[in-house]
C-alpha cells in the first residue's frame, strides 16, 4: 500500500483519532497533576529545609549539609510509592530538586522522562503512571482502575502491528478516556478536564456521524 494511500484507510485514520484522543486526555489532565505534587514539594521543603550552602555544591561533589539534605529528600519520596512499583532515578536531576517541583514527579514513571520539565511537557503515558504510581494520587481518584484501564489501551493501541482501530476499538477507547476524566472525586469538576470532555464528545460524534 502506498504511503498516501494508508490515510484513505478508516483503520488507520481511526488509529491517529485515537492518538489525538489521548493527546487531549493528557491535557485535561494536567492541572489535576499538578496540584498534588505542587504541595508535596512544598512540604518537602518545609520538612527539609533546601538551604544553600557555602560549597555551591553541584550533582556530583557534594558536601556533607547537601548529602544529608538530598538523602533525607529521598527516603521521603521512597514512602509516597504505591507497590510494586519502584523509582526511576535516571528521569531525575537532583540538583534541580529545590526549584522545580516536577523533578520529583518524574521519579514516578518510567525511563525516558529526563528532559520534561512541567505537565503540559510530559507525554500521556507518563501523566498516567505517575497518577497510578504515586500515593499522592489515592486520595484524588475514586476509580484507580480508570487510569490503568486507559494506560493498558495506550499500550496496545499504539504497539499495533498495523496501526489500524475498527470503529468499536475507537468507541470503547474515548468512552474509557472519558470514564477516566469524569471520575468523581476532582476532575468531574476540573476545567481542563470538561473541555478535554467536550472535544471527545466531538470525535465520538464525527465518528458515529460517518464523518471522516
Amino acid at each position: 500500500m502506498a504511503v498516501l494511500d494508508r490515510f484513505q484507510d478508516p483503520g488507520y485514520v481511526n488509529w491517529l483519532k485515537a492518538g489525538q484522543a489521548l493527546l487531549c486526555t493528557a491535557e485535561g489532565i494536567y492541572d489535576f497533576c499538578e496540584g498534588p505534587i505542587k504541595q508535596y514539594h512544598r512540604k518537602l521543603h518545609e520538612k527539609f529545609p533546601w538551604k544553600r550552602c557555602r560549597d555551591n555544591c553541584g550533582d556530583k561533589k557534594l558536601c556533607g549539609v547537601c548529602t544529608h539534605r538530598r538523602r533525607e529528600w529521598r527516603k521521603d519520596i521512597l514512602t509516597q510509592f504505591i507497590p510494586p512499583s519502584t523509582p526511576c532515578w535516571k528521569n531525575v536531576k537532583v540538583d534541580m530538586w529545590e526549584t522545580n517541583y516536577w523533578e520529583i514527579a518524574k521519579v514516578f514513571m518510567g525511563p525516558g522522562q529526563d528532559t520534561t520539565t512541567a505537565p503540559s511537557v510530559t507525554d500521556p503515558k507518563g501523566l498516567l503512571q505517575l497518577v497510578i504510581n504515586c500515593m499522592l494520587f489515592s486520595n484524588c481518584v475514586s476509580r484507580m482502575e480508570s487510569f490503568q484501564t486507559v494506560k493498558q489501551k495506550r499500550n496496545e493501541v499504539f504497539h499495533s502491528a498495523d496501526f489500524k482501530l475498527s470503529y468499536t476499538e475507537l468507541d470503547d477507547y474515548i468512552n474509557d478516556m472519558t470514564t477516566l476524566l469524569q471520575d468523581p472525586t476532582q476532575l468531574l469538576k476540573d476545567d481542563k478536564a470538561k473541555e478535554a470532555i467536550r472535544v471527545l464528545q466531538q470525535v465520538t460524534h464525527a465518528q458515529r456521524s460517518g464523518i471522516k
